[in-house]
């Protein structure tokens, strides 16, 4: 198993039940195939657009949140 940062995200995915969302930062666009291999929910090419990378990490999060079962 590849022990980069692809690899440790979909290690994460393989070992944890119900592992938390994850976002990777990739060298390239081209690499978004990389992203899918590694089961992230969204990635994030450089150069790092700040804003990109907070919508990306919003959007995580609200569908996060959605998912969460409801109080009262």
């Amino acid at each position: 198993m590849p022990a980069g940062g692809l690899g440790i995200a979909r290690q994460l995915k393989d070992e944890i039940f119900q592992c938390g969302p994850i976002l990777v930062l990739i060298g390239r666009p081209q690499d978004a195939w990389l992203a899918t291999w590694s089961r992230a929910e969204a990635a994030v090419s450089q150069p790092i657009d700040p804003i990109k990378l907070a919508e990306a990490a919003a959007e995580l999060l609200r569908t996060r949140v959605a998912k969460l079962p409801a109080t009262t």
